[in-house]
């Protein structure tokens, strides 16, 4: 079977993404007012414990499954191996998150949330995990097109049904969670008939007690250096939102988690991006085709930062306009929350593409070392500013903010260093691009801000708020056109480069 062109695959994988950036648009919007502050933030707090636990218990090897898998796409024998792992992590996850629940401990770990609020998390976390499953499956195959495609109507779907849920006042916390269960269901049957029709789960010979064996150590050598690693992450992130609940209570947690989620409209072309750049470093990472990944970086780590930048600065700059939008009243005391985590893709931007690096080339134990360091450290931060009493500065969700920046931000640089050496590309370069392609942004955002209210202050012109956030937006973005094409550098790349590499890789890729 011929597999679509990467320029095909990111086509698609964009075009899901700006479908779902509309839907999650609407779902910002609508799930935040909806459920109020406190039922957000319940939600988001007993969702992001059991995924931690999840991540405990499955140790990365989901990674481990999709690096090998592109590497070596017919061997359905790996397919079945990971199936079987994957039932073994969600029986032990389950007799967990239900032991937990129905328990004395209950309180400790979850803090004042209900046991049915708990199993529903439980089984939302299993569904997505799922899902993600199958669609690496999907992208190690290059099958991305079919996929998309699938995600799309899917998407679609699930904010027409948003919208009637919420116009009905249908749309409370429970009701919200089995939304969620028949999305995840229905496009989980398609793309497990579209896997079985294109015998990616037709399995030729039985998985023998050595396959198993050698796929084992195969994992282990992979993901055993991640271990230790796996289970410093969980404290750290568990500790995080454990310790916001404890002393801000769920109305904080809702703060926080309604500003990331905000913020995260700013990765839509990132993630769209990342598990092709996987595929692709981890086909050249095969060959030991180190001149084939820094090609690779150097293209598009830089444009997608930019990209990235783009959308911050305009959130940064129209936090106001953006919580009374989507928000309300309830949300206003977000603002410098949403503030500080607008900057936070930007750094989950070179994070996540500098893992793509480490891990497909499997230098997993970097990531452990870095971890030594910053896991008791991040916590020591996140109790110094969030909690209430004598040494706490009690900032809540403003202070979990503002931890995840500038850990992130250090732990990044530190990456980058690592990567540009081991590619053979200069660290400087990046780290200057990285600090000041982010002005060029911000001079337009408070340009097109001004603009418009200034224009309309002396037009005696009081438009709707909605009409006028768009107005900047509009204002906002074809000022930033002019850089694109005036200084494509901000984007790392020349008018020759965004020309002629992309086309070159695009035609290595079919």
């Amino acid at each position: 079977m011929n597999k679509d062109s990467l320029k095909k695959r990111y086509i698609y994988k964009l075009s899901t993404n700006l479908i779902g950036g509309f839907v999650n648009l609407f779902s910002i919007a609508i799930i935040p007012r909806a459920l109020g502050v406190v039922n957000f933030g319940n939600f988001n707090f007993t969702t992001t414990i059991v995924t931690q636990f999840l991540n405990l218990l499955e140790f990365r090897t989901s990674t481990c499954f999709y690096t090998k898998l592109a590497q070596r796409p017919k061997e359905n024998k790996l397919v079945l191996f990971y199936s079987f792992l994957s039932v073994l992590i969600f029986l032990f996850l389950s007799v967990l998150i239900i032991g937990i629940a129905f328990s004395p401990i209950k309180q400790l770990v979850f803090q004042d949330q209900s046991s049915v609020i708990i199993i529903y998390a439980l089984f939302l976390v299993i569904l997505t995990w799922v899902l993600e499953i199958f669609i690496k499956t999907m992208d190690a195959h290059g099958e991305t097109v079919p996929l998309e495609r699938m995600r799309i109507w899917n998407k679609v779907l699930g904010g027409l049904v948003l919208v009637i849920l919420y116009f009905s006042n249908q749309l409370d916390l429970n009701n919200y969670f089995y939304y969620q269960y028949v999305l995840l269901l229905l496009l989980l049957y398609y793309l497990y008939r579209f896997l079985k029709r294109s015998s990616y789960l037709i399995f030729d010979s039985p998985l023998t007690k050595l396959d198993f064996i050698s796929y084992l150590k195969e994992f282990y050598k992979y993901s055993g250096p991640l271990g230790f690693y796996v289970i410093l992450q969980f404290i750290h992130i568990s500790f995080d939102r454990w310790i916001l609940q404890y002393y801000g209570g769920s109305y904080q947690q809702g703060i926080y988690s309604f500003s990331f989620g905000i913020s995260s409209v700013c990765l839509l072309f990132t993630t769209t991006m990342i598990p092709l750049f996987t595929r692709e470093l981890s086909v050249a990472a095969g060959n030991q085709n180190i001149k084939q990944m820094a090609s690779l970086y150097r293209l598009f780590v830089p444009m997608l930062y930019a990209i990235t930048a783009y959308f911050c600065c305009f959130i940064f700059v129209e936090s106001k306009s953006i919580i009374n939008l989507f928000g309300g009243n309830e949300y206003s005391t977000a603002e410098l929350t949403l503030k500080i985590l607008a900057f936070y893709p930007l750094v989950s931007v070179y994070s996540n593409l500098n893992g793509s690096v480490i891990y497909a080339n499997g230098r997993t134990s970097l990531v452990l070392k870095l971890a030594l360091i910053f896991t008791p450290l991040s916590m020591i931060t996140s109790w110094l500013l969030i909690n209430t009493g004598y040494w706490g500065f009690n900032l809540g969700a403003e202070g979990l903010a503002i931890k995840e920046i500038i850990l992130e931000l250090i732990s990044v640089v530190i990456i980058l260093y690592v990567n540009t050496d081991f590619l053979e590309l200069r660290f400087r370069n990046y780290l200057v691009h990285m600090i000041f392609s982010i002005l060029p942004f911000l001079v337009f955002a408070y340009s097109a801000h001004f603009i418009v209210h200034w224009l309309c202050s002396e037009l005696n012109f009081s438009p709707n708020p909605i009409i006028l956030f768009f107005i900047s937006g509009v204002v906002y973005s074809l000022l930033s056109l002019l850089i694109v094409w005036i200084y494509p550098m901000v984007f790392g790349l020349s008018r020759k480069d965004i020309s002629t590499q992309i086309k070159s890789l695009f035609k290595r890729s079919e």
